[in-house]
């Protein structure tokens, strides 16, 4: 009984505790990117449009406000996803941990 004590344990200790949703780095990828884009649109705010179309609508300014939107969104929504599963995702994942461990030490103890 202790031995399955001691190897729950370990596997719990052993599992990744705090890991990032994938939707906290492409939130936080999007901002950085957003602000340099959004940046370099205000930068060029003043200047005179070149010979592009459309320049005068100042795309740099609209493409880098919409991925700092985008990733402010990914970023608050995967962090109340980490805030609202904290507690339920550790304890299924350590069942789970704890069952595989119970199943290889018995099955080497027959």
């Amino acid at each position: 009984m202790s031995e399955e004590r001691s190897a729950n344990e370990a596997a719990g200790a052993e599992a990744p505790r705090g890991m990032l949703p994938i939707w906290f780095w492409i939130g936080a990828i999007l901002i950085v990117y957003g602000l340099i884009v959004f940046g370099l649109g205000l930068a060029r705010l003043g200047r005179p449009a070149g010979a592009t179309v459309l320049a005068a609508t100042n795309p740099g300014l609209w493409w880098g406000g919409i991925m700092l939107v985008t990733g402010l969104v990914f970023f608050v929504v995967s962090m109340r996803g980490m805030k609202r599963g904290a507690g339920t995702g550790e304890g299924a994942s350590a069942s789970s941990s704890a069952s595989t461990t119970t199943t290889t030490s018995t099955s080497t103890l027959e």
